[in-house]
């Protein structure tokens, strides 16, 4: 029987077929979690666009002090370097 995905490197098969959804977990918490760093005042953005009520209110007030204490240790800059970036290339 032919495989579907001809012209393959088989070792990307393989590797795609041994990931495990504890796997797909652990990455996607990596990645919230460096994004969480780096680009918080977008965060911050979010929350500002919640509708109000106490739930949005509680989100708002740690975006407010999770983007001051990225702010303060300057884990905000590379994105907003890329983001100047981007904006000055369109």
């Amino acid at each position: 029987m032919p495989s579907p995905y001809q012209g393959a490197d088989p070792r990307i098969i393989q590797a795609a077929t041994r990931t495990s959804p504890s796997r797909v977990l652990r990455v996607l918490v990596l990645a919230c979690g460096l994004a969480s760093v780096f680009t918080s005042a977008p965060l911050l953005a979010w929350t500002e666009s919640l509708p109000d009520g106490p739930a949005a209110r509680l989100l708002h007030g740690a975006a407010v002090g999770w983007n001051d204490a990225m702010s303060a240790v300057g884990a905000n800059r590379p994105y907003a370097w890329l983001r100047g970036l981007v904006r000055g290339v369109e």
